[in-house]
């Protein structure tokens, strides 16, 4: 999802409107075809010689969408998710500096890209500020002004994320854990 809004977000700032269109289009008929594909490769993978491969590959087939309908819902709702996300990390940017829409947003799917990156630091600090830096300064903007903004959206961003665990751990109900990868390979 984050590489389908980036490649819209590049096509809205640099391709107009009809490409930014075209490449969504193209981009969400992908999403039914790797999903006819996947239990096959997945399937494949279970048949390697390490257990954990063969135990992850296993569990992500068996939480694969089983109808056309379930795979539709959830497309809709991750492709909602991500907008508001990032439609929030657009205004957050721009209350920090005086930049457009599409570099925000350019800056943004960056930073949340930047959580793919082999090493990071404490809580993501430096990749996450460095990924929404590079991506803001093409647009010409002032490295300073993109660190700043940078700087804020990631401090905005962990606040929710702590905030949002506090107010989680008083909500009402049984505690749900999931098996950790760790506890896969005793089985």
């Amino acid at each position: 999802m984050v590489l389908m809004l980036g490649v819209i977000s590049l096509m809205l700032t640099g391709g107009g409107l009809l490409n930014a269109l075209l490449a969504s289009i193209i981009l969400t008929a992908i999403i039914p075809i790797c999903w006819k594909m996947l239990p096959a490769l997945l399937g494949w993978l279970e048949t390697a010689k390490s257990r954990r491969i063969s135990l992850v590959s296993s569990r992500i087939r068996q939480s694969l969408p089983d109808s056309w309908r379930l795979l539709a819902m959830s497309t809709f709702w991750t492709v909602l998710n991500w907008a508001v996300k990032l439609a929030v990390f657009v205004w957050v940017l721009q209350q920090f500096v005086s930049i457009d829409a599409g570099t925000a947003l350019l800056g943004a799917i960056a930073g949340e890209l930047s959580s793919v990156l082999p090493v990071h630091g404490f809580a993501g600090a430096g990749t996450y500020e460095a990924a929404i830096v590079v991506a803001m300064i093409p647009s010409g903007m002032d490295p300073q002004q993109a660190l700043l903004a940078a700087v804020n959206l990631h401090i905005f961003l962990l606040s929710c994320a702590l905030l949002s665990g506090l107010l989680g751990h008083f909500l009402p109900g049984k505690s749900i854990s999931a098996t950790p990868l760790r506890e896969l390979d005793r089985e």
